[in-house]
């Protein structure tokens, strides 16, 4: 069944674009289980415990002295304090032990090339480049980022001599994309989201127009797609295409470590979606949908 896509004024990024392309579902926090008690201790001595309250909150001192005795107790009793948004664990679940050593994160253990990706074969540039690298360096860089050494760019699309798409690795997690259009240009920059969109997919653009669009010029306009796969130099290709959709263009990089990721663009016509529309590399390990592409 084909989907209706947007208006696509209202999908018009800008001339210069900078976008952190940081994935929201990156802020999604973990469920957490429940916590563990047992027994039904007096609430106020765990509050004690835990720090949650003073104990001496009037009464004799005798008082005093019983509570601050009996948390001693339930403190060395007890499997554990737990925070103020925690409910008491259930006694009947197993209670994992925790290393004393500061366990680090997962962005932490992960490690990530250091050094730039350098195109192979036919995506390096070359003299018949020079024109296209001028017009698309002529936009103004995203914050933060600048223009690479001409080695490091993989050119993915030569239209002509002026336009096409063209993408580069300054490390391991840092990419920036360019799509070249004369009279329409853009440039975003950003980072891999810690959560690939799909597997062996490391970052996609969903689709953007290649021009400006006053709703009587839909006929001309084409949707731009941009990917990038893990690994190379295997190659993609459509396995259902949609009509009017263009060839699977794409460009290799291959970081000093040997890691290699794959740049593709797809453009289609503008009009509905074909969810069933699929690309896939030639080995079958990496499928997505051409159309809808994950994100």
């Amino acid at each position: 069944m084909l989907k209706e896509p947007a208006d696509p004024r209202k999908r018009l990024p800008q001339l210069v674009r900078y976008q952190p392309l940081d994935d929201p579902r990156r802020g999604l926090a973990a469920a957490q289980p429940p916590t563990a008690q047992r027994g039904q201790p007096d609430q106020q001595i765990i509050a004690i415990v835990c720090g949650q309250e003073p104990y001496a909150r009037g009464g004799s001192a005798l008082r005093q002295r019983i509570l601050m005795s009996a948390a001693v107790t339930l403190l060395v009793a007890s499997a554990g304090c737990t925070s103020g948004t925690e409910q008491p664990r259930d006694s009947s679940k197993p209670v994992a032990v925790k290393s004393s050593a500061t366990t680090p994160s997962a962005a932490a253990q992960r490690s990530y090339d250091k050094m730039p990706a350098r195109p192979l074969g036919r995506a390096a540039v070359s003299g018949r480049d020079h024109a296209f690298l001028r017009e698309a360096f002529a936009i103004q860089m995203p914050a933060g980022h600048k223009v690479p050494p001409a080695d490091e760019v993989a050119v993915i699309r030569r239209m002509d001599a002026k336009n096409g798409d063209l993408a580069w690795m300054s490390d391991g997690r840092t990419f920036c994309y360019g799509k070249i259009r004369e009279g329409y240009s853009s440039l975003s920059c950003g980072q891999l989201p810690e959560e690939p969109p799909a597997p062996g997919l490391l970052f996609t653009i969903w689709g953007e127009p290649d021009r400006m669009t006053n709703g009587e010029n839909n006929d001309e306009v084409r949707v731009v797609g941009f990917v990038i796969a893990e690994g190379g130099p295997a190659r993609f290709d459509h396995v259902k295409r949609s009509k009017g959709t263009g060839p699977v263009h794409q460009a290799v990089a291959r970081f000093p470590s040997g890691r290699m990721v794959t740049f593709l663009t797809i453009d289609r016509a503008y009009g509905p979606i074909d969810p069933e529309a699929e690309i896939c590399r030639s080995d079958r390990k990496i499928c997505f949908p051409s159309e809808d592409l994950p994100h």
